[in-house]
């Protein structure tokens, strides 16, 4: 059996490895394992899984992150939120560059890459399959996949033509991917805009921007119906409201962020940094035609989340930190809350983290999710990590008696040389004992100049079933 697993996870990586190379990797905010641990240990339904799987898929990380932070109250940091540089081009491609001619800054040679993710369940059948090939050149950019577009940016003008959807509207609320046409024009601080789809859902854009603070209108008719969107955003804060005539709330969509640095906790004299994000949805029992939200978020009235930590400046990495989560049912006249406490410290030789999640604060915490992690890490640019974890669930039964649940067991060994290129085999008891049902994962991460690919395979037995493959994350990237 343990030779035939064996063989199985080389053909999967050996298939995958042989299919793609050429890339960069950036370091995503959440990992597809964490989101199958947070599954597993029931922090987190399926549809809750599923909402931020989708997310990572299409690369909106800003969504996944909110998502992650009230679903699961985990904070992950998405460097997208503060201004982020893109990845610079690889020393192969700027040597190439060198040699073609370039039009006002903008290269002839053409570039882009291809692109797969999918996700396979436990019976082998793949559940998501995005493929995707992007190529641009001068000012253009052509995208085929699961989204096609053709895009045309330089100088505050852009147009798109295709599967047009969030990222090309600009809106902080999630949209609808619709097929048709986006354009704006620059006129000073300002920028006019429209659109029109095959649908002929017709809208008016707006926008002012000022140094890094920005406010946007747009005006939507779809399909007889009437609606507004105003939204505004600076450095470390975005509100934005879409109302639709006749319905009884607008969405409105909320967030603050603020991530200080070392640099400025010395301005203020204190040896400690202090960071802090909150997220909020909320709307009526109806929303906009063209808004998509996640399975959850509709469902609520309110939605947020607040999270805050204090971290000391130094070699001990100390940091302690808490998070609540607030949810409003539009069906119930009741309000749902979550919060978790988490502290770790201690040098990379030996790292532990503890934390505490109250699941429903609504029931007085009659079931308490604690967890306590320790890893050791060895080495700098070529790093060897031991961690060993252990969770479990707190019940407080109303007869006065409490108890634990078998706890769930990890341990693993991390290999890395940077963080581009990774390989993590671990072993996870999820009820206590081998006999009761084994998971053993593997999580591979590969990327040179000409390589970029991620593989998180769950291989799980139990005691009515054998060894065999549970699910798997597979992406793979080729840049040119």
């Amino acid at each position: 059996m343990k030779h035939r697993i064996r063989n199985l996870r080389k053909q999967i990586l050996h298939s995958i490895l042989s299919i793609f190379c050429l890339g960069y990797v950036q370091t995503p905010a959440i990992e597809e394992s964490e989101v199958f641990d947070w599954w597993d240990n029931g922090i987190i339904s399926q549809d809750e899984a599923e909402d931020i799987l989708n997310l990572l898929e299409e690369g909106n990380t800003q969504e996944a992150c909110a998502l992650a932070e009230v679903y699961a109250q985990e904070v992950c940091q998405d460097e997208s939120l503060h201004s982020t540089p893109e990845a610079k081009p690889t020393r192969q491609y700027a040597k190439r560059t060198k040699k073609n001619k370039a039009i006002k800054g903008a290269p002839l040679a053409p570039h882009g890459y291809i692109l797969w993710k999918a996700r396979i369940d436990s019976t082998g059948h793949r559940i998501n399959d995005r493929k995707e090939l992007q190529v641009t050149f001068y000012y253009y950019t052509l995208r085929l996949g699961s989204q096609n577009l053709l895009s045309y940016k330089v100088q505050g003008y852009e147009a798109h033509f295709g599967d047009i959807s969030t990222r090309e509207f600009h809106s902080q609320i999630p949209m609808d991917t619709l097929m048709g046409t986006v354009a704006f024009f620059p006129l000073g601080h300002f920028r006019l805009g429209g659109t029109l789809d095959t649908s002929l859902a017709k809208s008016a854009h707006t926008e002012f921007t000022y140094g890094k603070n920005n406010i946007a209108a747009a005006y939507w008719r779809t399909q007889g119906n009437n609606s507004f969107l105003l939204q505004a955003g600076t450095d470390e804060a975005s509100i934005a409201a879409w109302y639709q005539m006749q319905q009884s709330a607008p969405i409105v969509k909320a967030q603050i962020h603020a991530r200080e640095t070392s640099k400025q906790a010395r301005e203020h004299q204190r040896n400690y940094i202090i960071s802090w994000n909150t997220t909020a949805y909320m709307h009526g029992s109806q929303v906009p035609d063209y808004s998509r939200l996640s399975s959850t978020v509709l469902k609520n009235k309110l939605w947020a989340s607040q999270n805050i930590a204090v971290a000391k400046t130094g070699e001990s990495r100390t940091k302690a930190g808490a998070t609540a989560s607030l949810f409003a049912p539009i069906d119930a006249d009741t309000l749902r809350a979550r919060f978790k406490l988490a502290a770790e410290t201690g040098p990379n030789i030996l790292h532990a983290k503890i934390s505490a999640t109250c699941l429903d604060a609504a029931s007085h915490c009659m079931q308490d999710y604690l967890a306590a992690k320790i890893t050791t890490q060895h080495g700098t640019e070529k790093t060897f990590t031991l961690d060993a974890s252990a969770k479990t669930r707190y019940t407080h039964e109303s007869s006065g008696r409490d108890n634990f649940s078998p706890p769930r067991l990890e341990a693993g060994i991390t290999y890395a040389e940077m963080p581009q290129n990774r390989f993590r085999m671990a072993v996870i008891l999820p009820k206590g004992t081998p006999q009761e049902a084994i998971t053993l994962r593997n999580e591979s991460k590969i990327s040179s100049n000409w390589l970029q690919c991620t593989l998180v395979v769950d291989f799980k037995q139990t005691r009515n079933s054998k060894m065999h493959p549970a699910r798997a994350h597979i992406q793979a990237k080729a840049l040119f």
